[in-house]
């Protein structure tokens, strides 16, 4: 007999129990001999199911700090000063939170990736579009305290700065797949962006943004209704492959470059030295002499650097020289 089965005993027990309407306690259950006294539980919240894997995780942060990296670079050249973009965070969360952990004013980008379907959002707190504005105006990069509507004036100016953030972004996922980043407006109220619902999962991506001495928050928000139809691309996997075939057609792009081109192309006759003196005393019909002997090889240099021995000579009514070897 099994050591886990039941005793007459025990049956007898069991059927007493119900027969008699009763209940059993679970924890005066006792567990069979040799097994384990509790079992692990995983708590899952139904509310917020998790849709993105680990490995899909670690992509999407490669991705990002490849962003980071570029648009700070890029920032820094568009703003003459120093920009600094460092990830934070990268966690799934409902819309409806992550709009309430926003300020009341804002400034939300909204933008587009085609061919997905439906709008994502580029944050940046106030305070530093403030001072973005303020350094591209001709000043010093202040940061200010702004709690209205922004003028056309100055989204315009913001407008060139989401661009750029845009075209970074198409850069750093077009290791994944190619896409086409457009902006499709702007909210300072983020109760008026509703790009999901409320209840909806989010992607959030979450930066800190320092330009000169300001520093704040900037934020990615990818609905799940978005980025759905590419998740399964999301893999260290495809990363790598993709990877592999971007080296491959930069170095087939180089190689059909190469030949066309130009460089410089001398030959040394010889060379000698001179005292200043003989050097101010030369007169025409002087003759220098050089360290070779007219039947030697000259050297062809190839942008500056020693690449074959050569024959002088003439071509017609031109000067040339015929290749005799190449040093390596």
């Amino acid at each position: 007999m099994p050591d886990d089965a039941l005793s007459q005993e025990e049956i007898d027990a069991l059927l007493q129990t119900v027969s008699s309407g009763g209940g059993i306690d679970a924890a005066e259950v006792e567990a069979p001999a040799g097994s384990e006294s509790s079992v692990d539980t995983v708590v899952y919240d139904f509310k917020r199911p998790k849709l993105i894997s680990k490995d899909q995780k670690r992509t999407v942060q490669i991705i990002y700090d490849i962003f980071a990296k570029n648009y700070s670079n890029a920032l820094s050249l568009f703003m003459r000063t120093n920009v600094q973009l460092d990830l934070t965070l990268i966690e799934q969360f409902t819309y409806g939170e992550y709009v309430m952990s926003l300020s009341e004013t804002t400034c939300m980008n909204l933008f587009s990736m085609a061919p997905l379907e439906g709008v994502c959002v580029l944050e940046i707190n106030m305070a530093l579009v403030s001072a973005i504005i303020d350094r591209l105006m001709g000043g010093k990069g202040v940061s200010s305290e702004v709690d209205r509507e922004l003028t056309e004036i100055e989204k315009t100016v913001i407008e060139g700065v989401v661009k750029l953030g845009l075209n970074q972004m198409h850069d750093a996922w077009k290791h994944i797949i190619e896409l086409e980043f457009s902006a499709e407006g702007l909210e300072t109220k983020p109760q008026f962006a509703q790009i999901t619902g409320v209840t909806s999962n989010v992607l959030l991506v979450q930066f800190n943004l320092s330009i000169g001495k300001n520093s704040g928050s900037m934020s990615i928000c990818l609905p799940f209704d978005v980025v759905v139809p590419i998740l399964g691309k999301l893999t260290a996997q495809t990363w790598m492959s993709s990877s592999i075939r971007s080296k491959q057609r930069d170095t087939s792009v180089i190689k059909r470059q190469i030949p066309d081109i130009k460089t410089e192309l001398t030959v040394e006759l010889g060379k000698t030295k001179l005292t200043m003196r003989e050097l101010l005393e030369l007169r025409a019909n002087d003759v220098i002499f050089l360290d070779r002997l007219p039947h030697d090889p000259v050297k062809v240099r190839v942008g500056g650097v020693t690449k074959y021995l050569a024959k002088p000579g003439t071509s017609g009514n031109k000067k040339a020289v015929q290749i005799l070897q190449s040093i390596q």
